[in-house]
């Protein structure tokens, strides 16, 4: 987040560009979505191995 930060402190207030600023901003939201889709898919895989685990078998 803060390499976010500055790259659009520095598109907008020193570049003055918002066309500068777009793929910066992309990257702030889209990180941070990509991140915890992962980590939910990852816990959630580790979640249903555990399960299946502690269940004795028929």
């Amino acid at each position: 987040m803060p390499n976010t930060t500055v790259a659009l402190t520095i598109a907008l207030n020193v570049l003055d560009s918002t066309e500068v600023a777009v793929p910066s901003a992309v990257y702030g939201v889209l990180i941070y979505t990509l991140a915890t889709a992962f980590g939910y898919a990852i816990t959630r895989r580790h979640s249903n191995a555990a399960k299946s685990v502690d269940q004795p078998r028929a």
